[in-house]
């Protein structure tokens, strides 16, 4: 669960800033999932403090996205890059930032073209909004 939640804020903070709206959509998101036991604010508290200490230690997105994508299965890579676009269109608002944090996500996880399409279009919908790519 921990690698989804890092990846998660590393959605979050790809703005430069992570608000309420999003840290309701991670704890929201994550708690749909049947399997995923509930995660709470302390957790999350302290996975934020775990992702800030690698990056004081040299880590960066990339490495860290890296890392986290080898404890997750295909199924939970796909999950993940669902969760971070709610995330991201949670505050109702879309950066190149993170535009580019999608991009590097769904790079780094080698997601099939075909599913991303579909978060992306199903997201769109929801939201009204999100060229994401």
């Amino acid at each position: 669960m921990q690698p989804l939640i890092e990846l998660a804020l590393l959605a979050a903070a790809a703005d430069g800033n992570i608000d309420d709206a999003e840290r309701f959509t991670i704890l929201k998101s994550i708690a749909q999932h049947v399997g995923i036991p509930p995660i709470s604010e302390l957790q999350i508290s302290s996975v934020k403090k775990q992702l800030l200490d690698q990056l004081r230690n040299g880590y960066d997105q990339e490495g860290i996205i890296r890392n986290a994508s080898q404890s997750l299965d295909q199924n939970s890579q796909i999950l993940s890059y669902a969760i971070a676009v709610e995330i991201i269109l949670s505050n109702s608002e879309l950066t190149a930032n993170e535009v580019g944090y999608l991009k590097l996500l769904r790079d780094i996880l080698e997601l099939d073209n075909d599913k991303v399409v579909s978060i992306h279009f199903s997201a769109k919908l929801r939201y009204g909004f999100g060229e994401l790519e």
